[in-house]
């Protein structure tokens, strides 16, 4: 099971970066033509005809998170999300919150909508800063301090994560990180962005199969975890003579 979900990550990880760039489009989408949008400071070199590249700040404006220490989370309330659990909990999408706070420290902090972009604003290496998740759902929600969030205007905030989650967006952010012990990135690099655009409808579709591809891992997890849990009780009742072996 578990090199079945390997398999299937990798497998997810290059169609990822082929649709991301246009190398793989689907039929409705795909023309004869060749890769013809090109940009000096675009690493894969082209885009496919049709295909805009924008900065970031161009359609969405920047917001920051505020607050919410350690000490202000609480095991009920109101949902937020802070810098460290952008790295640890979540990957492209929030799937659910693990944080909590009070109205007043609620009060205090930032709000996030719906399509919210939220990157990592420190983090402890150049590879890992900026790392982003999507706010898809429609409830109320709190970014803490050291987040900068990130409003779109016109696109898919879902394929929008996945882009700036891809490797041509990782390596664009490696440049922007600033310090050594503790790494930042700010709004007024990430507004530079180049971030590469196929039509609305085509960011639809790359967004739909991806995510797909997330929530098949997901289901092989939830069965290896599963199965793992199902061999530690049989093997505590066959330790424990609960079940006996006949030989």
């Amino acid at each position: 099971m578990g090199k079945l979900i390997d398999a299937n990550q990798r497998f997810k990880k290059g169609l990822m970066q082929q649709l991301l760039s246009g190398k793989i489009r689907f039929p409705e989408f795909a023309g004869s033509e060749k890769l013809k949008v090109k940009n000096e400071k675009l690493e894969e070199g082209g885009l496919p005809e049709g295909w805009k590249i924008k900065h970031l700040g161009s359609f969405g404006s920047f917001l920051k998170g505020k607050g919410i220490s350690n000490s202000e989370k609480t095991e009920t309330g109101i949902p937020c999300i802070t810098y460290g659990e952008i790295y640890t909990r979540h990957e492209v999408v929030i799937k659910g919150f693990n944080s909590f706070v009070g109205r007043d420290t609620a009060q205090k902090s930032q709000r996030i909508q719906r399509g919210d972009i939220l990157f990592a604003g420190s983090g402890e290496t150049l590879d890992e800063i900026g790392k982003c998740v999507v706010h898809i759902e429609d409830i109320e929600a709190y970014a803490g301090g050291d987040i900068v969030i990130f409003r779109s205007r016109g696109v898919n905030p879902l394929y929008l994560s996945y882009s700036l989650n891809s490797n041509l967006l990782i390596r664009q952010k490696r440049k922007l990180g600033q310090g050594h012990s503790v790494v930042h990135i700010y709004s007024a690099g990430l507004k530079t962005l180049q971030v590469p655009l196929p039509s609305f409808e085509e960011q639809t579709s790359i967004a739909s199969v991806l995510s797909t591809c997330d929530r098949e891992i997901e289901l092989l997890k939830k069965k290896l975890e599963k199965l793992k849990e199902q061999k530690k009780g049989l093997m505590q009742k066959l330790l424990t003579g609960k079940i006996r072996v006949k030989v």
